[in-house]
């Protein structure tokens, strides 16, 4: 089982971490984040919600990105090559039915790595490593 469950959130224009409690057995709200570094991760769609989604045109949370670890950044601080920016995670109820790379169109159910920057999700590739660096905080 994944420990974190994460989805962007629409309203605070961020991403929301649940994390898993297992003396409530489920998922609680953990963290609001802007940019992060997920490892071990799976894709999860409930088809169900996706159904009403496109019955009712109106937006509700039922796609995930689950992870074993998550390591958050502050907003800004993570400066990427231009490499890791050209694998999108993507996931659209009215065009795709799971999540793809945006650049293949291929589905991914799976990754050992996706960045959390600028409200989208972005692929490691695997051969290429993770390549960042965390720029210090001006004051």
């Amino acid at each position: 089982m994944s420990q974190f469950k994460i989805y962007r959130n629409l309203h605070k224009n961020c991403f929301s971490v649940l994390k898993y409690n297992p003396a409530k057995k489920g998922y609680r709200l953990h963290a609001h984040v802007d940019e992060a570094i997920l490892v071990g991760v799976k894709t999860k769609v409930m088809q169900n919600g996706r159904k009403r989604v496109i019955q009712e045109r109106q937006k509700n949370v039922h796609a995930f990105i689950m992870a074993k670890e998550i390591i958050p950044f502050p907003a800004g601080t993570l400066r990427l090559t231009p490499q890791t920016y050209s694998d999108e995670l993507y996931y659209n109820p009215y065009q795709t039915e799971e999540f793809i790379n945006r650049r293949t169109r291929e589905y991914v159910f799976s990754h050992p790595h996706v960045l959390l920057k600028n409200c989208k999700a972005y692929l490691f590739d695997k051969h290429q490593g993770m390549q960042y660096e965390i720029e210090p905080n001006e004051k």
